[in-house]
């Protein structure tokens, strides 16, 4: 059905709903308590959803790993590094960044502390999906990114896997590119601090957009566009402003040759939340401002989005995104509720690669917005301090599952919780 309510507080009595729609499927899951937790990288195949989170309990971290069948009643699987790996680490110092690596192997990329001398430092290995165990010595990546000093915050940006080969993180604030084939990384970009990152898909590449700030002091944060070869230039983004960045994310759209950017600040009236079309060529990013259709998404009150895309025909793709909105609790004057939640186009490309690149229409499913999950905490906590991070996914037959973090008082363990959603056309 469609329920619509007036500006007058009144509401008209629901009517049929004809076209695609967002659905609940399944039950709220807690996949784990840890006392501390970092960003849950999720990430999807044609069938399945593959999770990747840190956690951090007394004194020893670990890199927790899950499988989830798209459809919930088929069950799932877990397994962890410290069991596949017993006695060569002794700490993890990130999530990992994933890409599926070939038919039932997934490849990961992570920060960890070998035994003995080395310090932490960046490592590949495979894992086979069915089931999950460490891949043969033989079939292992090759080459290892072998570049140690690894300092970036679990919950911080998290290494990324563009592809089974290229990787990129942050190091000491600087954006590092691995290519698979170099022995030892190398910077990438180190004109500004880097604070956070998300790959992007051009023809060529590698391409990310930066959450930058200045070399030396505070303020003058931006979100920028970045091309590999390009040390010192960036693109800017169509409304972009001065504020502390919250948050930056891509979602795909490799048919069409261009990205849905995603990104958000916090200035003198509060958070905000942007989209832009994004296409990169060669050594070259440009931003095309929001997406026709999806003005509704445009300057939320919102932090943290995530998102994430799937492949529905030659010339469509499902996005879906989440993002957090804090409110004040007028009954408890010491407590703010962060309330996650959710959002998903069907946009078309009318047009191929070229002049034309980038034309895009978009459908709005009902609803045009949803509710994911809300946590309450003390309105002084800093932002994304109770609840989060979040990471979604899609698969190509348009389920959809969203991970995130609920954040406990102090003492207390945080929780890692997921939830799914469908994309279903009604009659």
């Amino acid at each position: 059905n469609v329920n619509k309510c007036g500006t007058d507080h009144t509401c008209a009595k629901p009517t049929p709903y004809h076209g695609l729609a967002i659905a609940p499927e399944g039950a709220l899951e807690s996949v784990l308590t840890a006392d501390d937790i970092g960003y849950p990288t999720l990430i999807a195949d044609n069938t399945n959803f593959y999770l990747g989170v840190w956690t951090h309990t007394a004194t020893a971290s670990n890199i927790e790993i899950r499988k989830f069948p798209e459809v919930p009643s088929t069950g799932g699987a877990k397994t962890d590094l410290n069991a596949l790996l017993p006695g060569l680490f002794e700490q993890y110092g990130s999530s990992p960044g994933m890409a599926v690596a070939g038919l039932f192997r997934l490849r990961l990329l992570f920060a960890g502390d070998p035994i003995g001398m080395p310090p932490m430092g960046m490592h590949l290995i495979d894992i086979d999906e069915t089931p999950l165990q460490l891949a043969p010595p033989a079939q292992q990546p090759k080459v290892d990114p072998g570049l140690v000093g690894y300092d970036t915050k679990p919950r911080g940006p998290v290494p990324r896997l563009l592809t089974s080969d290229w990787g990129l993180w942050v190091q000491n604030e600087k954006l590092i590119f691995f290519d698979g084939k170099t022995p030892v990384a190398a910077p990438a970009f180190g004109a500004r601090r880097v604070l956070g990152f998300a790959p992007m898909v051009g023809l060529f590449g590698p391409y990310a957009v930066l959450e930058t700030a200045p070399l030396v002091g505070q303020g003058n944060e931006a979100t920028e566009l970045w091309a590999l070869g390009n040390m010192a230039g960036l693109a800017s983004l169509t409304g972009d402003e001065a504020g502390t960045r919250r948050g930056v994310t891509v979602a795909p759209f490799p048919e069409a040759y261009v990205n849905i950017v995603s990104w958000a600040f916090e200035g003198p009236k509060g958070h905000s939340l942007k989209t832009n079309v994004a296409g990169c060529l060669g050594m070259v990013c440009q931003a095309v401002g929001a997406v026709d259709g999806a003005e509704s998404l445009d300057n939320l009150p919102a932090a943290f989005p995530e998102a994430c895309s799937a492949k529905v025909s030659m010339t469509e793709r499902d996005f879906g995104e989440s993002f957090q909105i804090t409110l004040a609790n007028p009954d408890k004057p010491a407590v703010a509720t962060t309330v996650l939640l959710g959002s998903v186009l069907r946009v078309k490309s009318l047009a191929d690669a070229g002049a034309d690149a980038g034309t895009l229409e978009t459908t709005t499913l009902n609803p045009p917005g949803f509710a994911i999950a809300s946590s309450e905490g003390p309105v002084s906590a800093a932002a994304g301090e109770i609840l989060g991070p979040t990471s979604i996914a899609m698969t190509s037959n348009d389920h959809i599952m969203v991970a995130w973090v609920e954040r406990a008082a102090q003492g207390q363990a945080h929780v890692l919780k997921t939830r799914r959603f469908v994309v279903k056309r009604c009659p």
